[in-house]
């Protein structure tokens, strides 16, 4: 046995004929009423034509036995809307990267500058005074001699000094041939030193040897300062023994 299954809609389109057919038989309902009824009983009508002209049937076997033909209908067409929302995939929102931190460069401060004026002045050197300097000045003057150094030793002397020579050219020739003695020694003792603005006076007992031959005299020099400097104008040397030739 083969039963036919009409799907409700159906059975609703057939039921509103009947009351629309039943309802036009009535001797209550007016003209009017009667010709909505049948609009509305067309409209059913046409909406299940339309229906049934898409309808489709298959046969189906009950668990009793039964077949039963089922009459499907095509579903509703989906909204342009509710298609894109049921075919596109959700979107993953837009990824927001924080801003990285900028960090902050750090100017060390300039050491302000410090104008030259308000620098700190070294301490100026003591003045040196010119007994200080005219003791100097013999010291290096023994220096030069007692290591034979005629170039030297000649500097210390004013350009005008000849001695007992008859010329400078003479002198410097015999105070060479004395400053090339082998071994000498120079010792000064008992100095005494008095200045006088650019002049000054040394006295003093000078011990001199050397391999050749000994002596000790009283030296006196006279310095004058020329372009600064002390240098000797004048010397005398009187023997306080008699020299030991070797």
């Amino acid at each position: 046995m083969v039963s036919v299954h009409m799907p409700s809609h159906s059975r609703w389109a057939v039921a509103t004929s009947a009351c629309i057919f039943f309802a036009a038989c009535s001797t209550h309902v007016s003209p009017g009423s009667v010709r909505d009824l049948e609009r509305q009983g067309q409209a059913a009508t046409e909406r299940h034509r339309i229906k049934t002209s898409q309808a489709t049937a298959s046969l189906v076997q009950k668990p009793d036995g039964r077949q039963v033909v089922v009459i499907g209908y095509p579903a509703s067409v989906v909204p342009p809307t509710q298609q894109v929302a049921a075919t596109t995939p959700p979107t993953e929102p837009p990824t927001v990267h924080a801003p990285s931190p900028q960090v902050a460069q750090v100017v060390a401060p300039s050491a302000p500058a410090v104008a030259p004026s308000a620098l700190p002045k070294a301490p100026a050197a003591p003045a040196i005074s010119p007994e200080q300097s005219a003791r100097d000045m013999l010291e290096a003057w023994r220096g030069a001699w007692a290591r034979g150094d005629a170039d030297a030793y000649f500097r210390f002397y004013g350009p005008k000094v000849k001695g007992k020579a008859s010329s400078r050219a003479d002198w410097e020739k015999q105070r060479r041939a004395r400053l090339g003695n082998t071994g000498i020694g120079l010792l000064f003792d008992n100095i005494r030193i008095e200045t006088d603005n650019d002049r000054a006076e040394i006295r003093l007992v000078q011990h001199y040897t050397s391999a050749q031959h000994s002596d000790t005299g009283e030296k006196h020099l006279k310095l004058k300062r020329l372009a600064g400097v002390w240098r000797i104008i004048g010397e005398d040397w009187v023997p306080m023994r008699a020299p030991d030739v070797k």
